[in-house]
């Protein structure tokens, strides 16, 4: 989970661990990549927030997807109308989720990512 919001991170991680998911939560774009560099294998999806200082949560999707093309990627954002579903198949994100989120729309986005090929 990647937010530069620490609030939101924590309330991620918490709908995560109530839906039975192991959390690995960052605050930074570059922290993340840092993380996901020294064990990519450790990680079976990213959900990364779209606005972030450094690095867009869509660079980040992207440098993940360099080092691993089959990592599943969901981008969060509170401004999804200017992410066209070229974007976001070009970053490697599989699915868009709005912010604020509910558990339930949460927990049918993560079905979704790991129902797919």
């Amino acid at each position: 989970m990647v937010d530069d919001e620490p609030a939101l991170t924590a309330t991620f991680q918490r709908l995560l661990v109530r839906l039975n998911y192991q959390v690995t939560a960052c605050n930074s774009a570059r922290e993340a990549l840092t993380r996901f560099q020294q064990d990519p294998a450790q990680f079976d999806l990213v959900i990364t927030d779209l606005t972030m200082p450094e690095m867009n949560g869509l660079e980040l999707a992207r440098q993940l997807r360099n080092l691993r093309p089959d990592l599943r990627i969901i981008l969060a954002s509170g401004f999804a109308a200017e992410l066209t579903s070229e974007k976001l198949h070009a970053a490697g994100v599989g699915e868009l989720i709005e912010k604020p989120i509910a558990m339930p729309a949460l927990a049918e986005a993560l079905q979704r990512t790991f129902a797919k090929p």
